[in-house]
């Protein structure tokens, strides 16, 4: 009977594990599409970054990137749609995790590489960034590090 017990618990850890992963690869398409839209469009440089972020970052490479795709879609849509009701959907993803300092640096680090990723940026954008710091409780970050 232990043994049953073990693998119970090593499948609920692995579920865990996957639906935690899922609810990260959700908050960075979020953060992804707060920034990417404050300034009114989503432009081919900020697309590029983003799918640059899906390769590099290990905990997104076990996602489909079709999906990804499709959630920051989503994001972008619901924030284009109703400015107010989609930026705070888009925030309470992210918000998960600002009880997790490693988590929370990764989220902010891609936030501001896809506010950079035109070679400009704004002064939205960086109010986005600091608005995701908030939401995070974190510290600001020095955004021209």
């Amino acid at each position: 009977m232990p043994g049953l017990v073990d693998k119970a618990r090593t499948l609920l850890a692995r579920h865990s594990e996957r639906v935690r992963g899922r609810l990260f690869l959700d908050a960075v398409m979020a953060a992804s599409a707060l920034v990417a839209t404050v300034d009114g469009e989503v432009n081919l440089p900020e697309l590029l970054r983003r799918d640059a972020l899906l390769d590099r970052i290990d905990a997104l490479r076990a996602f489909d990137a079709h999906d990804a795709v499709q959630r920051f879609e989503k994001f972008v849509a619901a924030i284009e749609a109703d400015p107010q009701a989609g930026s705070a959907r888009a925030l309470q993803a992210v918000s998960l995790f600002g009880d997790d300092p490693e988590a929370a640096q990764l989220l902010l680090r891609a936030a501001v590489a896809i506010a950079k990723a035109d070679a400009g940026f704004s002064t939205e954008e960086q109010r986005s960034i600091a608005r995701l710091c908030e939401t995070l409780g974190m510290e600001e970050l020095d955004l021209e590090a």
